[in-house]
């Protein structure tokens, strides 16, 4: 019986390890549909000149992390409010819930231009985020690789030291 229990505290650890981990996967994934939606967005611009309300309401579609707040700014652009309003809370977001004060940065400038703009240098501008969004969730990948492996050794290694106490 304490065997057993022993194994459950080294479990415990390894999942607390992975439970750690978690908060960055989300990032890196928050990061990676991003970046998916802003070059669909500069493909649609440069080749189709789609109205940016059902760019957002199409991406919210593809991007269910960011789904809710592109579906917003689908229906505050087709309202009328400026690109940079309608993108606010996907900003908010960004900073504030997924931890990703640099993402938001990059959107808040390309939500400054979006609009307002020709379909083209909207596209560009579109990529250039996208750009700096991937170079970020790169970053963010080496972070997950490097820290997740460090909070599984440590969470398991907490386990094992409860469960030899518990021996």
């Amino acid at each position: 019986m304490r065997f057993a229990g022993a194994l459950l505290l080294m479990a415990a650890g390894w999942a607390a390890g992975a439970a750690l981990t978690g908060g960055l996967r989300r990032k890196c994934a928050v990061l990676r549909e991003l970046t998916a939606v802003l070059f669909r967005m500069a493909e649609e611009l440069d080749q189709r000149e789609t109205p940016l309300p059902q760019i957002f309401l199409r991406e919210a579609e593809r991007a269910p992390l960011l789904s809710a707040a592109l579906r917003l700014a689908a229906r505050q652009t087709a309202a009328g409010r400026p690109a940079g309003q309608a993108l606010a809370p996907l900003c908010t977001a960004l900073s504030k819930d997924e931890g990703l004060p640099q993402a938001a940065e990059a959107m808040t400038e390309l939500s400054a231009l979006l609009g307002a703009y020709d379909a083209e240098t909207q596209a560009r501008a579109c990529r250039a985020a996208g750009q700096s969004i991937e170079d970020l969730r790169r970053e963010q990948d080496r972070v997950l690789a490097e820290k997740g492996r460090l909070y599984r050794a440590l969470a398991f290694s907490a386990g094992a030291i409860l469960a030899l106490l518990a021996l």
